[in-house]
């Protein structure tokens, strides 16, 4: 995509669909290395214009993604869509495991058994497999639907599979055997959606002939179903609350009505909706429930407060979500091909970190290892990298490569010399920023700046909300002041005046600020305090967007480099604002990694 003006001497390079989190130049300046929240990396040459090789697009689905699973230990995901392929993703690492192929049918439907030996997975050719997690062989196939099945769900003891289609049946397997034990009709159109209550006793499913019904399992109950109306379109997702007192149904009519199992009676209606509402999901809280919409939204509703939350960057629409283990973390597939990991306090995508070390310069991605110089084979074998590789959720390293400082996928800070991890202590709370200096690491975690040196991590005084280097140390900046700290913690200068800043940049002889509302302003700087002492910045930059900056970083020449929250950035002469060179259209590769910093 090539690049467009913001304004007068600006200019932007588009491409991203979300945050941009991370920049990074590499040597000599004439790469860069731009990590967003949309799940990709991309690579910009900053002299030519030509793109720079990278990897190819791989990793990931080719088409869209219409079921997902979450294994009962909650390190591996199972996502299967329109490319036929089963993919197991690490939840700590967002790499892809393994591959099962098999399905002739667009894969529609999947689950793990509570006891995690098995994955059953169904397809739009009638097909059902029941798959050995052990080995990850496939066990079995299960004959009967006529036509696309949609959904499949175990019962509480694993013993049971449960599965619907389009030819209005659900039918009860045996796991062990692959006998179908019951066959339930009821539905007049294509049964959408099935859940089991978590005493194995009740049935749920929804349809597209509007109707929720609830189905008695125990043995001797009458087989009819009770049927729950109230949905004025088609119904497509159906979950029970933990404690099996509540059901949730999703609909193309843009609500979610909640049910008292009980009774069969309504108790709530959440809505409207952007969008038609597909699989549901509880939180493990019971308070909580996900809805993923056609618009592209995941939206989180609070049932008490009766409020909620979007979780906004799927370019299409989401047809399935769910919470991982204790509910920190939720998942979600896409018509536009992805699976997203998202950090549910934050509302924001929970990716993999980017990491661009030197000589030779090399980047991290989802795949991992790659180099940025001269094609040949790249060894990547030192502790730090395969550190990186395994498990890292951030990382920063000083210019020299010497120095590194790794967020984990554990939520422990570490420390690098050379290849040496030096000390390692777990961080809580929401880490915000990462600085790696020689001998210490700097996090920024929720407004608390912590220092990890040779010991315990130690707190600065105050609270803060933006981070960055310096000459003599680094920088943080309050609700009022910036504030400068040697690398031992020690107060060195104040800068008056800073309300709002959101992003810090120390130049040569300039302090750049960057705001919530979207403005950076530079300011002169001599010695250790600002030029005139009262604020008055040398020029505001002009055309850049109109949202919070998140990132400013150094570019090639006299330049400056800003992320915006909106997925733009741009690049700006820190000596008038503007840009007076004159630019060819930047060309980018763009390939699917999970590269924006995970939090």
């Amino acid at each position: 995509m090539d690049g467009t003006p913001f304004g007068p001497g600006a200019l932007r390079l588009a491409g991203h669909r979300d945050t941009v989190l991370s920049l990074r130049f590499g040597p000599a300046a004439k790469t860069l290395v731009s990590g967003s929240a949309d799940r990709t990396l991309r690579l910009w040459r900053t002299t030519t214009g030509a793109s720079q090789p990278g990897p190819r697009q791989g990793g990931g689905h080719k088409g869209m993604v219409w079921g997902m699973a979450v294994s009962a230990d909650g390190r591996l995901v199972a996502s299967g869509g329109q490319d036929r392929n089963i993919l197991l993703w690490e939840v700590a690492t967002g790499r892809v495991k393994t591959t099962l192929r098999g399905h002739t049918g667009a894969v529609t439907g999947l689950a793990f058994s509570p006891d995690g030996r098995w994955l059953a997975s169904s397809d739009m050719g009638h097909s059902v497999f029941l798959w050995r997690t052990r080995g990850w062989t496939r066990d079995k196939k299960l004959v009967g639907h006529q036509t696309n099945v949609w959904a499949v769900r175990f019962s509480p003891d694993s013993r049971r599979l449960v599965t619907s289609g389009s030819d209005r049946t659900i039918r009860i397997w045996d796991v062990r055997t692959g006998n179908r034990l019951r066959l339930l009709r009821g539905h007049t159109d294509s049964v959408v959606g099935v859940a089991i209550s978590p005493d194995g006793q009740t049935l749920a499913s929804c349809s597209y002939d509007q109707k929720v019904a609830l189905w008695s399992l125990k043995a001797g109950a009458d087989p009819a179903p009770r049927f729950l109306t109230g949905h004025s379109s088609s119904v497509y997702g159906v979950a029970f609350s933990p404690d099996g007192k509540t059901l949730a149904s999703g609909s193309g009519d843009r609500t979610v009505r909640l049910w008292d199992v009980a009774t069969g009676r309504g108790v709530g209606q959440l809505g409207p909706h952007p969008g038609r509402v597909h699989r549901l999901a509880f939180h493990p809280d019971g308070k909580r429930l996900g809805a993923p919409c056609s618009e592209g939204t995941v939206r989180i509703w609070d049932l008490q407060r009766r409020t909620h939350v979007d979780l906004l960057g799927h370019r299409g629409e989401v047809n399935d979500m769910r919470f991982i283990g204790d509910g920190k973390l939720a998942i979600s597939g896409s018509d536009d091909g992805t699976v997203r990991t998202w950090d549910v306090a934050r509302a924001r995508s929970h990716w993999r970190t980017v990491a661009l070390l030197p000589a030779p310069p090399r980047v991290l991605t989802n795949h991992g290892w790659r180099a940025l110089g001269a094609a040949g084979k790249l060894d990547a074998s030192s502790g730090l990298e395969q550190a990186l590789a395994r498990r890292a959720l951030w990382a920063e390293v000083t210019p020299d490569g010497k120095h590194a400082c790794v967020l984990t996928s554990d939520r422990h800070l570490e420390r690098w010399t050379g290849s040496a991890k030096q000390v390692r202590r777990r961080l809580s709370g929401p880490l915000q920023d990462l600085l790696a200096l020689p001998g210490v690491c700097v996090a920024l975690v929720g407004d608390r700046a912590l220092l990890l040196d040779s010991g315990a991590l130690r707190q600065l005084p105050g609270r803060f909300r933006a981070l960055a280097q310096d000459r003599q140390g680094f920088l943080v900046a309050t609700d009022a002041d910036v504030l400068v700290y040697s690398p031992t913690g020690k107060r060195l200068a104040r800068y008056a005046g800073a309300f709002g800043v959101t992003a810090l940049y120390r130049g040569p002889d300039e302090l750049t600020l960057g705001f919530k509302e979207g403005s950076m302003e530079v300011m002169p700087l001599r010695g250790p305090v600002l030029a005139p002492p009262v604020r008055r910045p040398r020029f505001s930059f002009t055309g850049r967007p109109s949202s919070p900056v998140t990132r400013l970083r150094r570019g090639p020449g006299r330049t400056l480099v800003a992320g915006f929250a909106n997925g733009q950035w741009g690049i700006w002469s820190v000596t008038n604002g503007k840009h007076p060179w004159r630019w060819c259209p930047w060309a980018q590769s763009q390939y699917s990694s999970s590269v924006s910093k995970k939090r």
